[in-house]
C-alpha cells in the first residue's frame, strides 16, 4: 500500500517512482529510503580526479594497486 495525499492506493509491482533533486546531500524521510535504492551522481572535480587516478593505475600499474 502507499500512502499519496492521505489516501491509501493499492501499489502496481512495475509501479516506478524517481526523485531527482539538485542538492548534494537530499534528506529524504526515512520510510523512503527504507524502501528504495538511491543513487548519487554528485560528482566533485577531486573526486572525479582520484577515480581517473585509480582507474589509470589498476590499468598500468597494478603492482601498485596490489600493494595498496
Amino acid at each position: 500500500m502507499l500512502k499519496f495525499c492521505r489516501k491509501q492506493l493499492k501499489m502496481e509491482p512495475t509501479f516506478n517512482l524517481i526523485l531527482v533533486s539538485n542538492l548534494g546531500k537530499p534528506n529524504f524521510d526515512v520510510n523512503i529510503t527504507n524502501h528504495v535504492t538511491l543513487v548519487n551522481f554528485f560528482v566533485t572535480n577531486e573526486g572525479l580526479s582520484q577515480s581517473l587516478i585509480n582507474m589509470i593505475v589498476i590499468n598500468e600499474r597494478k603492482e601498485l594497486e596490489d600493494a595498496y
